[in-house]
């Protein structure tokens, strides 16, 4: 199971080539396809999150990602969210095993 430190590097090495010039906030999404596949074309940093209402771990994460909202270093982050349990033909598609899988 990763730790808390495991997920912030995760998440911070994401951002590392973003300017922090505009203050803006990390943005968390519920996964479409269209709009993801429309990020990806464009070059945008996407992250998705493949969670559970149920998971601790992924509780944990979701803090994280809360904690770096206000961040302005994160601004051109999108954060994708798929429910483990609900979207489990987009869970396949990325090929997570299990829920609080970051990609």
């Amino acid at each position: 199971m990763p730790t808390l430190s495991t997920i912030r590097f995760a998440v911070a090495a994401i951002a590392l080539p973003l300017s922090a010039a505009v203050a803006s906030a990390l943005e968390i999404k519920p996964f479409e396809q269209k709009a993801f596949d429309a990020a990806r074309a464009a070059g945008a940093a996407t992250l998705v999150d493949v969670h559970a209402a149920w998971c601790p771990t992924c509780k944990a994460q979701r803090s994280v990602f809360k904690s770096l909202e206000s961040n302005p270093a994160y601004k051109d982050v999108t954060v994708y969210s798929v429910d483990f349990d609900k979207q489990a033909d987009v869970v396949k598609a990325f090929g997570a095993n299990k829920q609080s899988t970051l990609i």
